[in-house]
This record gives C-alpha cells, sequence and structure tokens, in this order.
C-alpha cells in the first residue's frame, strides 16, 4: 500500500482537525457540562473554518441531528456551554419568521473574527 503525496512530499489527505486545548479540557467549566454539550461543542468547533469565528451557525435542529440527540437536549446543550462560558450567542435565530436562520455563536478561547475581539478566559473558574 502506497502512500499518496503532493509534488511538495505532503499528503493529499483533508488535514482539518479540530482543537481543544488542554487549558480548556481542565478547566471547571468544560468538566461540569455534561455529555451532549460536549458532542455539541464539537460540532461547532467542527463548523469553525478558522475565520468565522462570531458567524458560526448551528440550529438546535442540526445539533441535535449530528450528536444524535433530541433537539430539546439539544437546546440545553447549547445552553450549558454558555453558562460554562465556553461559547457566546451573537445573533439570536428565528424560527417563526418568514426568513428561518440559525444562532451564531462564537468559541470565547479564539480570537473573534467579526469584531477582532481578544479570546476571553472566562471559562476558567478561577478560585
Amino acid at each position: 500500500m502506497s502512500r499518496r503525496v503532493n509534488r511538495t512530499g505532503r499528503s493529499k489527505g483533508n488535514g482539518r482537525f479540530i482543537a481543544l486545548p488542554y487549558v480548556v479540557l481542565n478547566s471547571p467549566g468544560y468538566l461540569s457540562t455534561k455529555p451532549p454539550a460536549r458532542a455539541v461543542l464539537s460540532e461547532l468547533l467542527r463548523c469553525y473554518n478558522g475565520s468565522n469565528n462570531g458567524r458560526i451557525g448551528l440550529s438546535v435542529r442540526d445539533a441535535g441531528k449530528r450528536c444524535n440527540i433530541s433537539n430539546d437536549t439539544a437546546a440545553l446543550a447549547f445552553t450549558q456551554l454558555e453558562d460554562a462560558g465556553l461559547i457566546e450567542r451573537v445573533i439570536k435565530g428565528n424560527f417563526k419568521q418568514r426568513n428561518r436562520k440559525a444562532s451564531e455563536y462564537r468559541i470565547l478561547w479564539l480570537r473573534c473574527d467579526v469584531t477582532g475581539a481578544m479570546p476571553r478566559a472566562s471559562y476558567r473558574d478561577e478560585r
């Protein structure tokens, strides 16, 4: 089985990954969340492309389908992530009007690409 590489010697695979720093994984905010919330967080990180922090759109329905959980559990997971200080809802989505839009989120340990705001350490519980 040969490895497929391009002319520079790098593999042709997608190469994308999600990053969860140890400082976030060990934070009291992350440790206080339940497994469905952690799954939703990884789906939010999956939607992050490196230049859309503050515009990461993920609806409760899509999060429920992707994580194989109910819509109510997905909504609760978003609330838990916001309460833990891991994410922030920038634009609230609306399902009842004619133009349906998902809420847009910001991951707080990364720089905001919309406003240029620096990362927050609000996920850490300094005791």
